[in-house]
Formats: C-alpha cells, structure tokens, sequence
C-alpha cells in the first residue's frame, strides 16, 4: 500500500512492525522481496516504527524520498535510491519510466501494476501533503548533499545550564520539551538553497578536489593553489538568528563591538512562542555559550501564549481568521490592545482572542480618565509647600488607611519574584485596584472628607499620591494614557516623564500595611453593598431611607486586631448611613431578625434590610416563582439543544457558543432567583 505509487521506483525494502504474527515466519527465514517493474530483490525488515494496524501492516521504505523512511533505511542498512532529477521527474534509475513527470509516472506505475495483475484494490484516504507557501506547489522528499552541524557536543553545557536554573524557562513545565528536544537532539541540517542570506563557509577546489569549512574567506586552494569557489548554498535561517544576542552588538568585527557587548550583554528576559524553543531558544543558547565564553545570553525565557481566534482556531491567512493590531489600535487604542491582550491570559497556555473584550478594558481607560479628571478638580485648591517635595500620603481616617493599606498590599504582590511573569494575573489586580478598590469606594469615601476643613487637605495628598503611584504601576501595560495624566499630576517628582520615573517599592510602602482598616471598610462595603443590591433587585429608589440592622460577630477578626467586626461598624456608621441612605442602622451581636426583612451575608456579617410597606411580599414571591418557571422551561430548551448531536454537528461554531453562553446566563440567572425566593419566604 502506498499513497505515492511513483516512490516504488525508488524502494530500497519492505518493512513491517517486529511483534507482527503475521511476518514471524517470512521474518526468521530472512526473506526477501521481488520489486515489480524495476526486476529488483529488497529485503524484508523488522522496525518498531510500522503500525500494525494500519493498512497490511507490511510498508514500501523509499530511504531517498521520505523522511520517515529515510530513517528506517539508516537503522537497516538500505540502498538510498534517488529516481528524480531536482524538477521532479523521473531519471535513468527509474527504468522505462524516465523521463516522466512525477504526476505521470504516477498514473504510468498504476496502470502498469494493474496490467500485471498485481492491483488489488484503490481506497480513498486523506492524508496532509507538504505545500510550497508561495508557490503551492506539492514538495517532494528529495535526498541531496547538505551540510550539517554536529550537535551532541555543543547541546550538553546549554542542557546544564537549564538544569542548573542558569537559565530558567517561565512557565517551569517548558523546561521538559526543552531537554526532551536537546537529549535527543539530531545533527542540524544548516544549507538552505535560498536566493538571500549568509553564504556557507565552505570553499571548493574544482581543479584538485580539496574542500573545507573556513572562518575567513579563501582564494587559493592550499593543496594546488588554484581559484576556489565558494558553496552557493546559504545558512539556515535559525542558525543566523541563534547569534542575535551577540551579533546586534557588532561581534565580531564592528569598531568597538567589544564595550558594546560588555554593556547589554547578557540580557536578562527572552520573550518568545513554545513552537520555537527548540528552533531558536535552545540554539541561542547554543551558540551563545560557544562563541563567548560559557555565558548564557539571557537568564529568564518567558513562554508566552499563543494568541487564537475566539473559537479555538490558530490565526492564519488561509482561515482568513487573522487580526490586524494596527486596527484594534485604530479603534480602541494601544493601551486598551495592550490591556486587552494581558488581561485573557489565563493559567492555560493559549488565548481565545475575543475583541469583543477588549470594550471592558476601553471602559477602564475612561474610568481612569475619569477619576484623574474628577481628582483634579479636587485639587485645583492645592498649593504644595516649596520644601515639600514629592507628595507624602497622611493617613487620617479609616478610609485614609484602608485605601494605603490596599495600596501597599498590591506593589508587594507585583513586586514578588514568584509573579514577575504572571501578567495576567497582574493585570487583573491592578484593574481590581483601581476601578473597584479606588474609584468605587475611596474616592467615593474621600467626598465626604474633602468637605471638611480639617481633612480636606490631607485627602488631596492621598488622592494624588495614590493616582501617582498606581499610574506607576500601570504604565508598563498602558504607557500612554497613565504618562498622559501624569504629566498634569502635582505628584512633586523631579523626574520629567513616567517612563523613567521610580517604580513603587515594597518597603517604602510597608508600613502602611493596616489589618484592621482593612476589615473595617471591607466590614463597611459589604453592608452598602447589600442595601444597593437590594434597592436594584426590588426596584427600590435610591432616595428613600430604610431601616437596616446588622448582626455582627462578638469576636476580633484576627489577633492582629483590637476591635470586635461591631465596634468597626460603629466607627463607620455614619459614613454607611450616608452611602446606603439609611434613616436607622442598628448594629449588635445578639440582635433579631427584624421582621418583614430581607437578609444577606457578607463578610462574616448577617444583614437584615427592612421593607415593610416597601413590597408586597406575596405578590413579589409569586412574580419571581413564575419568572424562575418560564427560566427553567428556556434553560432545559437549551440544554436538550446542545445535547444533540445533529445541532452539534452542523451548527456554526460561533451558534454553538451563542447557545452555551446563554444556556450559562440562564443557569446563573435561575441561581438568583433561587435566592430572591428563599429571602422572601423567610420575610
């Protein structure tokens, strides 16, 4: 059996798998083969590599015109057999079939096979077949004179020095393919017959036949001391990009390469695809601890995901599925692309790239436009004192603390060695930071204080101190924007742009670590946050003034505190009944349920949100029973849907997401009112 009926004019052998039952007896009797049309004998021999199962069991090798059986002729011993020229067509070793095209030597062996009676059958079978990428045209396994690079020995110091975490692969599990590739790593094939690149340094003697590899450019032949010609082919791409650490430095012949290496080199981080580390990060590393001396060119390589279409699929041209930075930077902005792209990486390796996404991190960079705008309104009073300097943050209140406590708490964990590569777990804490954390609660939190007198200018510090700061911390992902509001920030920085300016340390910030500001406002958000939850779920406005009490724990959070969950919740009282609108807060550890109350948990907290005369409890519960019913009818539609196989088959894949996303919102929805409904039957 073959797909490549042309190739049997080259066979040098038959193979079939050693544990065959079926060849033991051919096998121990050191058969041999007659090969019809080219009136040949070829043996018949065991190799682990034939799939038993596929086909007779029993396969044609071709050493000369497949690689795999290029391979099988190596480890046996076979004839290398070349049967065409370099245009694919068939030559002299090809008996009455040269001459021929391969296409129709093709057509001329069946027919021939057929004429013999030697034709059993012709099946259909799809198999992946080698294409020019320019050309299209089929590629042709074709044996030819190379040259190669002896790898085992230049492979083993680069080995050790992943090995002994010289250099040090991000995530770690990389390492595996790394040494899986290097252990058993082949001699490199380094001619390429392209029009461009670096020549081979291989001279020829054509008058006495001498030839060797130089480093420097020959004339004469040193044996008979006639011209010489260089090899036409050039080097394999990769083997002239494995120098790039050294080489963009000017080695080894630029006027004072020397100083210049010594300066960038080694570096420090290799950003890079897994699909090249064997390509290109291992024989940087090669090629790096040959040339200079056992250095290795960088100490950390970083494998980064690979970035597919929003169903899965690799970007290519042929899809038609590819993406256009330049066009999400035209419409979203380079920070919100850059955002975008590190806020979808995930613990998984590669990226569902949905642009869709992107729209959430647009509406963060507004909302940070909008709080540095909103802060400098804050601040049009502020006059820093001349001996001032750089801003200092002056924790006052709670709030104060909570917001320098949460601050400190983030440049630590951005900070930590184990993360340096997480980037989208950074990324996410710095949006967590920023939108939840100080624009939804302490710059809320500091309208209040900028009222009074005595706080107001103490508040003004804070808010631009920590603006200054997370910008800081952000600029690296979104240098436009964050360099944009800097510039306008009377943060007292001597340095003129954000790009050079300080990175926010751990230990200058340490300090302001505070367990118990912490737990105060957290105590604080959860109360406010579950009187507006439930202003929104019942339709309630958010001007009229409710009752709420609240059953705190008698105990102290933790030992690093001196305050029980209700002194904190007193202390904040006023500033609770201010955010949520409360006419009454009643905060104790033994309360009652008050009755006609909603109640949540948050925060080891029981809230308790009066609505008497606010909602008709019965006919509340009977609306939302009838809702959760029409919800379970809609959801178990869909379910049914995505379990057929038909739909599954046939369907889109962007349909079948569509479907699984709404069949998602539904259940997350049900779940809700599953709530709704036992707050109310407790009512």
């Amino acid at each position: 059996a073959t797909t490549r009926p042309e190739t049997m004019l080259g066979d040098s052998g038959v193979a079939v798998n050693p544990s065959d039952e079926r060849y033991q007896a051919l096998l121990e009797a050191g058969a041999q083969i007659h090969l019809p049309l080219m009136d040949r004998v070829i043996p018949l021999v065991a190799d682990e590599y034939v799939d038993p199962s596929f086909g007779t069991g029993a396969v044609k090798v071709t050493p000369a015109h497949d690689p795999n059986d290029f391979d099988i002729g190596l480890r046996h011993d076979l004839e290398q057999i070349n049967v065409f020229t370099d245009q694919a067509v068939v030559n002299e070793l090809g008996g009455r079939f040269a001459g021929m095209t391969r296409e129709e030597a093709r057509e001329a062996v069946v027919a021939a096979f057929e004429e013999l009676g030697l034709l059993d059958h012709v099946d259909d079978h799809d198999h992946a077949v080698g294409h020019c990428y320019r050309c299209d045209t089929t590629i042709e396994p074709w044996a030819s004179e190379q040259w190669f690079v002896r790898m085992k020995e230049l492979a083993a110091p680069a080995i050790e020095a992943v090995r002994s975490d010289e250099v040090r692969f991000n995530p770690r599990r990389w390492e595996n393919v790394y040494f899986q590739w290097m252990e058993n790593i082949r001699d490199w094939c380094i001619s390429r017959q392209l029009w461009w690149g670096h020549r081979i340094p291989v001279f020829y003697c054509d008058s006495c036949g001498w030839q060797d590899a130089s480093a420097d450019d020959l004339e004469i032949c040193p044996k008979c001391g006639k011209p010489l010609r260089q090899d036409e082919d050039v080097l394999d791409t990769w083997f002239s990009s494995q120098l790039w650490p050294f080489a963009t430095q000017g080695w080894p012949s630029e006027p004072g390469w020397q100083e210049e290496l010594d300066s960038y080199y080694p570096t420090q981080v290799l950003s890079t695809a897994r699909d090249i580390i064997f390509l290109w990060v291992a024989r940087m590393i090669i090629s790096s601890m040959y040339f200079q001396d056992g250095k290795v060119p960088f100490t950390d390589v970083i494998i980064h995901p690979t970035i597919l279409d929003k169903h899965g699929n690799i970007m290519s041209k042929s899809r038609g599925n590819g993406i256009d930075p330049m066009e999400l930077v035209a419409n979203y902005g380079a920070d919100v692309m850059r955002f975008g792209l590190a806020g979808q990486v995930t613990g998984s390796q590669d990226i569902k790239f949905d642009e869709e996404k992107l729209s959430v991190y647009r509406n963060f960079a507004t909302k940070i436009l909008n709080a540095a705008r909103f802060i400098q309104m804050k601040i049009e009073d502020y006059r820093p004192l001349p001996e001032e300097g750089k801003i200092q943050p002056v924790a006052t209140t709670t709030a104060d603390r909570w917001i320098l406590s949460r601050l400190a708490r983030l440049t630590d964990s951005l900070n930590d060695p184990a993360k340096a590569f997480e980037f989208g777990e950074q990324g996410r804490e710095l949006y967590n930071f920023f939108w939840n954390e100080f624009c939804d609660w302490y710059i809320e939190l500091s309208k209040g204080q900028l009222e009074n007198a005595d706080l107001r200018l103490s508040t003004q510090k804070n808010l631009i101190f920590v603006l200054d700061q997370a910008l800081r911390l952000l600029h690296p992902v979104m240098p436009f924007i964050t360099e944009h509001i800097w510039q306008q920030l009377p943060h007292g920085d001597d340095r003129p742009s954000l790009v050079i300016a300080r990175w926010p340390e751990s230990d200058a910030l340490k300090n302001y670590t505070d367990d118990e500001a912490e737990h105060s406002i957290e105590l604080l958000t959860a109360v406010v946050t579950a009187v507006r939850s439930t202003r929104a779920r019942y339709q309630i406005s958010p001007r009229e003034p409710l009752r709420v009490a609240v059953r705190a724990p008698e105990t102290q959070a933790n030992a690093s505190q001196s305050s029980t969950a209700a002194q904190l919740l007193d202390q904040q009282a006023a500033q609770i009944k201010l955010m949520a609108q409360l006419a009454e807060l009643s905060i104790a550890c033994d309360l009652e349920k008050p009755a006609s109350s909603i109640a949540c948990i948050g925060s080891g907290l029981e809230i308790f949100i009066v609505l008497e005369d606010l909602l008709d409890f019965q006919a509340e519960l009977q609306r939302l029973q009838k809702l959760q019913s029409e919800r379970n009818t809609e959801l178990q539609k869909l379910k049914k849907k995505l379990g057929n196989e038909g739909f599954l088959a046939k369907a889109a894949a962007d349909i079948i997401e569509k479907t699984k996303a709404s069949a998602d919102a539904l259940a997350t929805e049900i779940e809700q009112l599953d709530v709704q409904i036992a707050d109310l039957q407790e009512a």
